[in-house]
């Protein structure tokens, strides 16, 4: 039962991240759907991360995520001022 509430709370954690992120929108006939349009640069942003993360990950870095979020505010404020 721990178990089963925990993976509860973390999938609907992820669940809000990905409405923030806006590859999950708001649908009329159903709940939600996938955002069809995966080259505006809120996704790219959020793939990048998300795959700097996984890499790093998967080669035992320390501090992955921190590593992820660091190039994915990199990626944003970079694309915000233009490079």
């Amino acid at each position: 039962m721990k178990s089963a509430i925990a993976a509860g709370i973390g999938l609907f954690i992820a669940f809000i991240g990905l409405q923030n992120t806006g590859l999950i929108i708001k649908d009329s006939g159903s709940a939600v759907k996938l955002n069809a349009h995966f080259t505006s640069p809120d996704l790219i942003i959020f793939f990048t991360g998300l795959l700097t993360i996984a890499v790093l990950h998967a080669r035992k870095v320390r501090g992955s995520i921190l590593w992820g979020i660091v190039v994915a505010t990199a990626l944003a404020t970079g694309l915000k001022t233009g490079f």
